[in-house]
């Protein structure tokens, strides 16, 4: 068992050589819509993504975050960007400030109440 981005396994998803049992979006991904998630498969709530972000030093004044924030909404409606992220399998999902400051400090939650919950330490750690 393995978990993968979608164009690596692909070619071998596709020749029968592996199975898929599920994406790890709470979605189907778009470019594999056969394929289930994890938690249509029987893992209820299982979500895993891996994220792509810009980040400005905290006291960036708001109208420089706005405007870099609407040169990057610009560029993911670009078709060059969108084919070159789907050849990484990903999906574009633009956001303002906010909304991906509430991602980010969602996604910092989840993990870090598994890892405190599951006492996950790293090997050699106290």
């Amino acid at each position: 068992m393995m978990f993968a981005p979608g164009p690596v396994v692909a070619q071998f998803v596709q020749s029968g050589q592996l199975k898929a049992l599920g994406v790890t979006d709470t979605r189907r991904s778009k470019f594999y819509p056969d394929i289930p998630t994890v938690s249509e498969s029987g893992v209820p709530g299982y979500e895993s993504v891996g994220w792509f972000g810009l980040l400005a030093p905290a006291n960036t004044p708001p109208e420089i975050v706005r405007q870099i924030n609407e040169a990057i909404v610009a560029a993911m409606d670009m078709k060059e960007f969108r084919d070159h992220l789907a050849t990484l399998g990903a999906e574009p999902k633009p956001q303002t400030p906010d909304e991906f400051a509430r991602y980010i400090n969602a996604d910092v939650a989840k993990w870090s109440k598994l890892v405190k919950d599951n006492a996950v330490q790293l090997p050699g750690g106290k």
